[in-house]
């Protein structure tokens, strides 16, 4: 909902569980291999028990597989030769963590954990170190400890947690742009890069700061690049609002909430510089509807989708609009989803 790239930054953020999923079957193999075959995409791959420690990244979906199991065996626990089939709801490159469903499902479905956080740790590190991407546990987190009908807001660096009711009166709606973003590219590198210069230049004025979880507005008056500069304003900046709207959402401020979400992707256009013209087209025409709250883009930008507070008697309208006003502006293909606040991933035995 709020708090975008704070979560590798150590900040806060307020994700939702969404009824799109990753679903996958497992059963023994009889033998000392694991095999996946993702149904959706018509694409397999397997490894051999004894070679998971010599795995090395393809760059396709099989790293994040490969990684969890690699990862499970990494942290011992106990792995047997299974055959795995993975089907998802949840658009590639859509910004709605396509990546952390498979590694959370996949790790369910090829060991016994009780820890829900356990799950999220080694999945993060199964993308972290073995897909490359330098992400935050936000995602992995959200997938496993997520409450029906809230939120949850999540300190990222201690992981407390506290499940937030979201007001009735309003409906989330994701919308997708139709521009694929690669989350590894070279452009979240740097903004993972920029963060920390900000840190180390704040450090040279204040060692107790850490992260930029320990950053306040005058930290930024520290010497630093002027686009460094931005970036750690950004996050400053989103940390607060985070806590804002939570407690927004606790009074059932709907209109705080909604300019809460429209300032946040301001800051993401102009100060963090990770929308797409795409992207501020969709927030734009979402916008121009009356009922509206507030939209923004979601997930790790130049790409993707927005996340839209839209009031519920409003739904049918930006249904009906938002699809054909988008097409007219950019001549992509908008898609459309309702967003019911779901729970957390489980078993089904």
């Amino acid at each position: 909902m709020i708090g975008e790239h704070t979560d590798y930054n150590l900040g806060f953020v307020l994700p939702i569980a969404i009824s799109l999923e990753c679903r996958a079957a497992s059963a023994p193999s009889g033998d000392p291999w694991i095999r996946f075959y993702a149904d959706d995409l018509g694409s397999g791959t397997q490894v051999h028990l004894d070679a998971l420690a010599d795995a090395k990244p393809r760059e396709d979906w099989s790293d994040y597989v490969i990684g969890v199991a690699r990862e499970l065996q990494r942290r011992g626990f106990p792995l047997e030769g299974r055959n795995v089939v993975l089907r998802s709801t949840i658009p590639q490159g859509a910004g709605l963590s396509s990546s952390a469903a498979i590694e959370v499902a996949t790790a369910l479905a090829l060991a016994e954990i009780d820890d829900r956080q356990a799950i999220a740790e080694l999945s993060r590190a199964a993308e972290t170190d073995f897909a490359g991407v330098r992400c935050g546990i936000m995602d992995q987190f959200a997938r496993v400890v997520c409450e029906r009908e809230s939120a949850m807001l999540l300190d990222c660096r201690t992981l407390e947690r506290k499940a937030v009711r979201l007001p009735e009166g309003a409906t989330i709606v994701a919308v997708n742009s139709g521009v694929k973003h690669a989350v590894g590219a070279s452009a979240y590198r740097k903004r993972v890069e920029e963060c920390a210069e900000a840190v180390r230049a704040i450090r040279a004025i204040d060692p107790r700061v850490e992260s930029l979880r320990d950053v306040t507005p005058l930290h930024l008056r520290a010497e630093m690049r002027a686009l460094v500069m931005r970036r750690a304003r950004h996050v400053v900046t989103e940390n607060a609002r985070v806590l804002e709207f939570v407690a927004a959402a606790e009074r059932n401020d709907l209109q705080e909430m909604g300019r809460l979400m429209s300032e946040s992707h301001r800051s993401l256009a102009e100060d963090y510089e990770v929308t797409c013209k795409e992207l501020d087209m969709l927030v734009e025409t979402a916008m121009e509807i009356d009922g509206v709250r507030g939209a923004r883009m979601t997930g790790a930008g130049f790409g993707g989708c927005i996340v839209a507070l839209v009031d519920v008697d409003s739904l049918p309208e930006f249904l009906n609009r938002v699809p054909g006003a988008y097409h007219r502006k950019s001549g992509m293909q908008a898609q459309i989803y309702r967003c019911d606040v779901s729970s957390a991933a489980g078993k089904i035995v």
